[in-house]
């Protein structure tokens, strides 16, 4: 005779084991990583994903945020950024729940997501050097180098050419990151005459929690007019926050996937287990990974839909080509206009010369005939 045990399992999923190695998910994202060059172990299918004696996932503890502390050891974190000031344009300020050294290695790795989010601002021919110590300044530095097609009503078509130095000012592993970036850009007008430099302040704020801030600053190089300085400034500027807003739009989806993830793992699960068979406890746990399957589903669903609504939207930057099209438009019709009322008076004119010399022709035969 069976009877029924109530027995606490907790979900131990790996997101790999659900995702396809090639495809643009949400799992791979979390985990394709160049901050650690730590050698790939062989994947194993398994049939039976849940288990009660199955230890917890190495990315179970990535994802997390740190490893569990045992009760001895207390984490102080800070709760504001160690920088004493910071740039006048702020670009970006919001709190993340990832840990400071994942949120890192998405911004400034070699990963799934640095790729997707590179090809969504059009960057191509993008090339980044490894990190290396500086013997001088004591800091790991790498550069940049990408491009970026910019197209112009007044200018054209024409491609920048950007090159950006990295610099780590400030890390401490697993607390914050202070990071220094200058970029150079070639290929438009008064490009030579400006830098961008950029601070990106990472700071973990609690064991899960991470807070970004990035402020930006405009240096110019070369003397410029007052009306050329404002206008380079508010451009740059608002190029940059339109590019921020993506980049948090994504952190977000990552941010939501992890929680998800989280409160996944965390959650207790009531399994019938006979003592004659463990068919049911597989037949849970097959539901189990089912559920999880169709979680990660929704999540890319919602992916998929957030690209699609930001590319049918229309962009801020069509509305001047819909009016200066207006505006062409316009000047044809009145140059039009304009040329058909001027024919239509010099054929006015003929008409009354050839009027006024009938008129004197008439009246010069009449008056021979008196």
């Amino acid at each position: 005779m069976a009877f029924s045990l109530k027995k606490r399992v907790k979900s131990k999923l790996s997101i790999s084991s659900v995702c396809d190695d090639d495809g643009n998910t949400l799992g791979e994202v979390l985990h394709r990583s160049t901050k650690t060059n730590k050698s790939k172990k062989n994947k194993r299918k398994e049939n039976n994903l849940v288990s009660s004696d199955h230890t917890t996932s190495r990315d179970n503890e990535y994802l997390s945020g740190t490893r569990s502390l045992s009760a001895d050891h207390h984490v102080i974190y800070r709760n504001q950024c160690p920088c004493e000031t910071h740039y006048d344009k702020q670009l970006i300020e919001q709190n993340y729940s990832l840990t400071v050294d994942k949120l890192f290695d998405l911004l400034f790795g070699t990963n799934e997501f640095v790729r997707t989010y590179r090809q969504s601002q059009n960057i191509f021919d993008d090339t980044a050097t490894e990190w290396t110590l500086n013997p001088e300044t004591k800091c790991r530095e790498r550069i940049l180098n990408f491009k970026i097609p910019y197209e112009s009503t007044l200018v054209g078509k024409s491609t920048i050419t950007t090159r950006e130095k990295q610099t780590i000012v400030q890390e401490v592993v697993g607390f914050h990151y202070i990071v220094e970036a200058e970029v150079f850009n070639q290929g438009v007008k008064f490009s030579d005459t400006f830098s961008l430099g950029m601070r990106y302040c990472l700071v973990q704020t609690s064991a899960t929690n991470t807070h970004l801030c990035v402020t930006a600053q405009a240096r110019f190089c070369k003397p410029v007019n007052g009306f050329i300085k404002q206008l380079i400034e508010k451009n740059t500027y608002s190029t940059s926050i339109e590019c921020f807003k993506d980049l948090n739009n994504r952190l977000n989806l990552i941010t939501d996937f992890t929680m998800k993830k989280r409160r996944l793992s965390r959650s207790e699960l009531s399994l019938s287990i006979p003592i004659t068979s463990n068919e049911h406890s597989r037949r849970m746990s097959r539901h189990d990974a089912l559920s999880f399957v169709s979680l990660q589903q929704t999540i890319s669903e919602d992916t998929r839909r957030l690209e699609v609504s930001s590319l049918s939207s229309p962009s801020p930057s069509h509305y001047p080509n819909i009016i200066m099209y207006f505006f062409i438009l316009l000047a044809g019709c009145l140059l039009f206009i304009h040329l058909f009322l001027y024919s239509k008076l010099k054929n006015m004119d003929v008409l009354v010369d050839h009027l006024s010399n009938l008129v004197n022709t008439s009246s010069s035969i009449s008056a021979r005939e008196q």
